[in-house]
């Protein structure tokens, strides 16, 4: 049965989830994207279905995000909160673990390297320098250093070194760090996150690693996503039960 968990991040912060118990001490965590969160109706669906097969998982809310405790929406921040989740879950006895990065997830997943991490799958990743777009971001920064988005009810505070991080990313610096198979998932209608950006980022990857594109999806691939879920399980049962 789920259950509503706390846990803290190294900034002090209260970040909230959703934990998925089972007989099985693997787990699977999935990281939302960019000011969104982890009570999407596809989430609820995915955690679901991978609980129903045998799968621990843990849907959780990154600062600012949701029921979560905000600060700065920084690279480095998201970060935080992704290390201090997996920091979460060991505490409880899990001992290998699966990532599922969405959007800006796959660039702050990847960013992370840890053993008990035996198994990564992307949805729509970001995985290369952002350079498209910013101008609009930069003329609202201009005046504070920072802006305010506002998104579900929450306010999330984008400053400028957000910006900066996004614009420093290595694709090949960064993927070429990962040493277990990968999954990419991606719609061929996406027009937030380019699958051209996912077919450079496959060749980084090691041997093993996959890219299914999703016909007709866009950036939430929620169009098929029976599809995703599917190919989903079947990864984490090759790579992780």
């Amino acid at each position: 049965m789920m259950k509503k968990i706390n846990f803290k991040n190294k900034r002090g912060l209260n970040l909230v989830g959703i934990l998925y118990p089972s007989q099985n001490k693997k787990i699977v965590l999935l990281v939302h994207g960019w000011c969104s969160n982890k009570d999407r109706k596809r989430f609820l669906k995915l955690a679901d279905n991978m609980n129903k097969v045998g799968f621990s998982f843990l849907r959780f809310d990154q600062s600012s995000s949701g029921e979560s405790e905000g600060d700065e929406v920084t690279v480095e921040n998201l970060i935080d909160d992704i290390k201090s989740a997996i920091e979460f879950v060991k505490s409880q006895g899990y001992e290998e673990i699966g990532l599922i990065g969405e959007s800006l997830g796959g660039l702050t997943t990847l960013s992370i390297l840890d053993n008990a991490i035996k198994a990564r799958v992307l949805f729509a990743p970001v995985t290369a320098a952002k350079t498209a777009d910013l101008g609009k971001y930069e003329g609202l920064i201009e005046d504070k250093g920072y802006f305010i988005k506002e998104k579900d009810g929450n306010k999330f505070k984008i400053p400028n070194k957000y910006l900066e991080e996004r614009k420093a990313v290595n694709q090949e610096e960064l993927l070429s760090k990962i040493k277990i198979p990968v999954l990419i998932l991606h719609g061929d209608k996406d027009d937030k996150v380019p699958l051209e950006s996912s077919r450079e980022a496959i060749k980084f990857f090691p041997k093993g690693s996959k890219l299914e594109i999703i016909r007709g999806a866009g950036h939430d691939l929620e169009e098929n996503y029976e599809k995703v879920i599917n190919l989903t399980i079947e990864w984490f049962d090759k790579y992780l039960k």
